[in-house]
């Protein structure tokens, strides 16, 4: 099985999100979705929906694909030194690497 990591930020688009996510979820029992942020805390879309969070970015690096949403938050969270960094290291490790609009 392979593991997807869909990374959120405060502010995240909800249909960036969402709308892969469905499409990704389709793959079943193939491929594990595990929803990563900065903290352990439910995480907000930019419409206030709250998602919460399976693993932190510090827990865990190595997926086989990463998948990060859009939004104009996604500006701010580009300034986050240690997300950036995550990102760098999540996708040297991963097989795929996708992202939405932002």
């Amino acid at each position: 099985m392979k593991t997807l990591a869909a990374l959120v930020f405060p502010g995240f688009e909800t249909l960036d999100y969402f709308g892969p996510m469905e499409m990704l979820g389709g793959l079943g029992q193939e491929t594990q979705i595990i929803t990563v942020a900065k903290g352990r805390d439910p995480v907000p879309s930019v419409h206030g929906q709250r998602i919460v969070v399976d693993k932190t970015i510090a827990e865990k690096n190595d997926y086989d694909l990463l998948f990060i949403p859009g939004g104009d938050s996604a500006l701010d969270a580009a300034k986050d030194d240690e997300l950036m960094q995550w990102i760098r290291e999540a996708s040297a490790n991963a097989d795929r690497v996708m992202a939405v609009c932002t």
